[in-house]
């Protein structure tokens, strides 16, 4: 990564001369680049060159200005030094951005200004270091930081230094001859930062410098830290620096996600030095609470967590910190903590010392920047909003636990059903390899189970704090119950989980791997050779033997292996929960017989309504059907004006995604020049009424209202659904009034529909306007079997409103003038209303007016196509007009303009002056 690049050490004392090169710690060749998997970590600069080393008269002899002295005596002084070089940081071009600067262990506000270049972009910025400059000033450093891209440029300061164009005035000129373009390196495919001038001090003396960097594979929206199953795949597979393993023996990695995304074991892994790729893989696993291991030929990752989470289930945490130091770089005066989940905080549930002593919650942020500080005072706290929590000065260092409630970003499900019981009828000799711990040597099921001291009461994890700068914290868990009945401790060695970077996800994977250290017993079995059809890594199971105590003893499978003979020795470890009936039971003495008869159950209340002429294209009536049992089928749809006589007028083949409002939906005002796209509001739905699923889409579904559904009067369309519990889902990205609707607030209990092809739709007679109609939905079941009686179902009654015949017209497009060479007249012309719109029910006619505004104006009169010549200069007004039953005239939603002067022209010219 860098070449070696050697300094000159002088004697201790001071000395007349300038140093003739830099003293530096941190550049070795041949190191590996460090490999930021995912999330942010901080990480080491390792010098890769340097030029302009600059010396100065020192503004005050003895004076500490700078920071590579490090705190040592340098030359005495007489000269302060500056140096510009680049440092490289990691592997790109998976880096997003940079971050805190660190000086020698300290952190340094930093700021970016601004991105750049030509080519790739890369981050410009300044960093500000207290007492470093010339004198004792503080210093102000600009940098560059290249985020490794394989295209990226040369750094321009660098090309100016090799070509010797720097003008740099007040220093002694040491080292900044012209160098030439042999040093002119892009570094591409190098995260790297260059500093202009850098002040070092009366020492020509580098500092240790570190940084934040952030990965693009974190995966996760919000969370500074990482999703593991990404950082696991791309160890894997990455083409440039991956293990090679072939993405297409990869399984799917979902399952591992959400796992780690509900539980707060997300990670920043990094690879800083050589190691085994089955070490790394080993080491994240545990840390994460999952096994690797082959399904079906592709290596799957599999959780061994059984407790179930939902999306947007508020989750109630306690996470333990310490008071951070005031960052004053950072113009802080309160020591902050901001959560691990603040991106989706859901409430703040207090605060307390380690002690248990609560702190005070305070509804002001006072600070003074001085004792007695304000508020919050000492044992009080502030909550500010985004999972930030202020506290006071007095009490940094402090032990503290917070406690808030968050929502869950995903939904695991874990599959903690048994698969199949195992009994003494599948059980063959036993060909067990680990011995027989527990029973004699020919039981069908050996029994080995760990001794006491092989069982673990104590896990050490220790972990890069990044609220403490990323020092290393150690946390222990210890299973208190264990300690006090046996007596004695059992630690483990401090494991370095140095890829979590927060307290939270630190202590959720002790309180993992404590409990997994408590499974005692593991088992041995064999049987026939047709298991192979149902055995997986990693799946519940129990085993039965009456003979040796076992009844429906649960265990998860955790290896299997081919014999001679071709049978299946299992090994499998207990599992401690209580399970329900295996999914594969032992043979039934009889086939399985279906009930094609089974009854399907009534209809939920049909939602019925018409749709607006932009949508139904006609008079038409639509009906959501669903049915309330899960064996519904469909049904089959009966009309009649009387109540009395009914018809057959179709059948409805599966269910309406139908349901009810579980909050409120506020309105918006209306676009008036396009679709109202409403990016604040949700819509919350419960779908269980219909068991039913919604799944998203993209905007652009949801602007050609691909996506569309109707709640209450209002039809919207949307771009997300995010599913919240079983059917129950919101809906965000909203197109409102949608084909001509009122936009309308909608309250929790109002009515749901997905306007689809699972709608029921007839159409009805105008004359039947203001008249009611009944229907009635006779259900049938998933057979088709089982249909109800006609006279024992419910009627449904409708009047019918004629919605379509009072639907707006759209706004005329594409209004503009024509010059009639023939007639000498301006005419307007536009696109005429056809789309959408049957002039067969409803004859479409266009009104011209003319003046300031469309309702001020005066009507010039109504054409049935374009052209319409105009009489003279002025504003036009043009929109489409029809009237659909007598005495009633619908408008286009908006009228179009066109402002035109010389609309005449002068005819038989015969002689023209120029005055």
């Amino acid at each position: 990564m860098a070449r070696v690049i050697s300094g000159i050490f002088g004697p201790n004392g001071p000395s007349a001369p300038p140093a003739t090169a830099l003293r530096i710690s941190t550049a070795l060749q041949g190191i590996p680049i460090p490999w930021l998997l995912g999330g942010q970590q901080r990480l080491a600069l390792n010098l890769i060159d340097y030029f302009d080393l600059l010396a100065a008269p020192a503004v005050t002899p003895g004076g500490k200005g700078g920071v590579g002295s490090g705190g040592t005596k340098g030359s005495g002084g007489q000269y302060f030094y500056s140096v510009s070089f680049v440092g490289g940081i990691c592997e790109g071009p998976d880096v997003e951005n940079t971050g805190q600067i660190y000086i020698n262990g300290s952190p340094i506000f930093t700021k970016i200004t601004g991105t750049s270049g030509v080519g790739p972009d890369h981050l410009i910025g300044k960093v500000n270091i207290p007492g470093a400059g010339n004198g004792g000033q503080n210093a102000t450093v600009s940098f560059e930081a290249f985020l490794g891209d394989y295209a990226q440029p040369i750094w321009g300061y660098l090309i100016a230094a090799a070509s010797g164009t720097l003008n740099i005035g007040g220093y002694g000129l040491i080292a900044a001859l012209p160098f030439g373009a042999l040093r002119e390196i892009a570094y591409r495919g190098t995260c790297y930062i260059g500093f202009e001038n850098f002040p070092l001090g009366p020492s020509p003396t580098l500092p240790q410098i570190t940084l934040e960097v952030r990965s693009t594979n974190s995966g996760i929206n919000g969370q500074l830290d990482g999703d593991p199953s990404v950082c696991i795949s791309k160890f894997l597979t990455d083409s440039f620096r991956g293990v090679g393993f072939p993405s297409s023996r990869l399984g799917d990695t979902t399952l591992y996600s959400n796992y780690a995304q509900c539980f707060g074991l997300l990670v920043s892994p990094v690879v800083v030095s050589g190691v085994t790729a089955s070490s790394m893989l080993d080491d994240i696993c545990k840390a994460t609470n999952v096994a690797p291991c082959w399904q079906d030929g592709l290596l799957t990752f599999v959780p061994y967590g059984d407790a179930s989470q939902t999306a947007g289930q508020v989750v109630q945490v306690t996470e333990a910190h310490q008071v951070p130091l005031v960052n004053t770089n950072a113009g802080q005066i309160n020591p902050l903590i901001q959560v691990q989940n603040f991106a989706t905080f859901a409430g703040d549930l207090g605060v307390t010392y380690t002690n248990a002593i609560p702190f005070t919650k305070v509804t002001v942020l006072a600070p003074t920047g001085a004792s007695p500080w304000g508020t919050p005072a000492q044992g009080q706290y502030y909550y500010g909003g985004n999972g930030k929590y202020y506290f006071n000065p007095l009490d940094v260092a402090q032990g503290i636990n917070i406690t808030y409630a968050y929502a869950a970003t995903a939904s695991y499900l874990p599959s903690t059903v048994s698969v199949y019981d195992f009994t003494i009828d599948d059980f063959l000799p036993n060909r067990a390899t680990m011995g027989h711990g527990h029973g004699k040597q020919n039981d069908p099921v050996a029994i080995v189970r760990k001794s006491r001291d092989d069982m673990l009461n104590n896990v050490r994890v220790e972990y890069l704090d990044r609220a403490n700068n990323y020092n290393p914290v150690l946390i222990e868990r210890k299973d208190e119950a264990s300690i006090v009945q046996f007596g004695r401790m059992r630690p483990s060695e401090v494991r370095p989980h140095h890829f979590f970077c927060l307290a939270a996800a630190a202590q959720q994977s002790a309180s993992l791997q404590l409990a997994r250290e408590q499974i005692a017993r593991t088992f041995q079995w064999t049987v026939g050779r047709h298991f192979m059809l149902i055995l997986e890594l990693m799946m519940v199971c129990t085993v039965t033997n009456p003979g040796q105590g076992l009844n429906r003893q649960a265990v998860r499978v955790t290896e299997f292996r081919e014999n001679d003979d071709g049978s299946l020795t299992i090994t499998a470890e207990e599992y401690p929960l209580t399970l329900s009936a295996p999914i594969y039971g032992q043979q039934a003495s009889q086939g399985y017989q279906i009930n094609y008869d089974v009854d399907p159950g009534s209809v939920n209340a049909p939602i019925i309504f018409e749709p607006p002429a932009e949508l139904g294209n006609g008079f038409f009536v639509w009906a959501g059907i669903s049915g309330a049992n899960q064996n519904w089928g469909g049904a089959v749809v009966w009309f009649s004006n009387d109540g009395v006589n009914y018809s057959r007028i179709g059948i409805q083949q599966g269910r309406s995604r139908m349901g009810k409002l579980t909050a409120g939906t506020a309105a918006v005002s209306a676009n008036v020049t396009g679709q109202t796209i409403d990016a604040v509001n949700t819509v919350s739905v419960d779908l269980s009424a219909s068991f039913s699923l919604l799944s998203s889409g993209t905007i652009a579904d949801a602007t050609n209202l691909n996506n569309a559904f109707l709640i209450d009067t209002e039809i919207m369309s949307y771009e997300t659904a995010t599913l919240a519990s079983q059917y129950n889902y919101s809906l965000s990205y909203l197109v409102r009034a949608a084909y001509g609707t009122q936009i309308s607030a909608h309250f929790a209990g109002g009515t749901f529909l997905r306007l689809d092809n699972e709608v029921f739709k007839f159409p009805f007679n105008p004359s039947q306007i203001g008249k009611t109609i009944y229907l009635k939905f006779q259900s049938f079941n998933i057979f088709e079997g089982g249909i109800q009686s006609l006279a024992n179902v419910q009627p449904y009654t409708y009047v019918i409103q004629g919605t379509a015949l009072a639907s707006s017209l759209p706004q005329v497009a594409n209004l503009r003038t024509v010059f009639n060479a023939q007639s000498g007249f301006i005419e307007l012309w536009w696109d005429e209303l056809t789309s959408g719109f049957s002039t067969e029910w409803r004859p479409i006619l266009y009104e011209i007016r003319t003046g300031t505004s469309a309702a001020a104006a005066l009507s010039l009169g109504t054409v049935a196509h374009p052209p319409f010549p105009l009489p003279g200069d002025g504003t036009f007004w043009v929109a489409g007009v029809t009237t659909p039953i007598q005495g009633v005239k619908i408008y286009s939603t908006t009228w179009s303009s066109a402002t035109v002067s010389g609309a005449v022209l002068t005819q038989n010219v015969v002689l023209t002056y120029d005055l």
